[in-house]
């Protein structure tokens, strides 16, 4: 596996739906299926575990919901971006899907081209979230590294 490729991580009780999903994905040679969940808590989980750039997440689920796992996935990791996956195109669930941090909202069964684009530009924005995140860390580390070699610094008295 290349390191530039997008990490997907597919998470959808229906085994099928994740096989399917998986197949559409195979192809592309900017992909990487890394794992897939049957549950949003195991989906969350493996959110952590595996730091996937992009979730594609069901919405109906029977223990934890799609729009609930979005929330938790994207408070624990912010530059992991989600895209919800629903069989009901229903305008409520997808402002709901977008308060809780989703990127974006395809109808299942997506067609093959819209899942690859949607899941392309996520993966731009993961990066570019990640390093962002990582120059904030840089700056945040370097700033306190600098107070913290002043704080030990003794003036010279004339």
């Amino acid at each position: 596996m290349s390191a530039d490729k997008i990490r997907v991580l597919i998470v959808d009780d229906i085994a099928e739906t994740r096989e399917n999903v998986r197949k559409l994905l195979q192809f592309e040679s900017d992909v990487d299926v890394a794992g897939a969940a049957g549950s949003g808590k195991e989906g969350i989980q493996l959110a952590q575990e595996l730091d996937p750039d992009v979730v594609l997440m069901d919405i109906n689920m029977p223990d934890i919901d799609g729009i609930t796992a979005t929330e938790i996935i994207r408070q624990k990791q912010p530059h992991i971006q989600v895209i919800i996956l629903s069989v009901q195109n229903d305008q409520n669930y997808m402002r709901r899907a977008m308060l809780a941090g989703a990127r974006d909202f395809l109808t299942k069964p997506p067609m093959g081209d819209e899942l690859i684009s949607a899941v392309r530009r996520a993966g731009e924005m993961a990066r570019a979230e990640t390093a962002k995140g990582a120059q904030q860390r840089l700056v945040a580390t370097s700033a306190s590294g600098s107070s913290a070699a002043m704080a030990n610094f003794t003036p010279i008295s004339k």
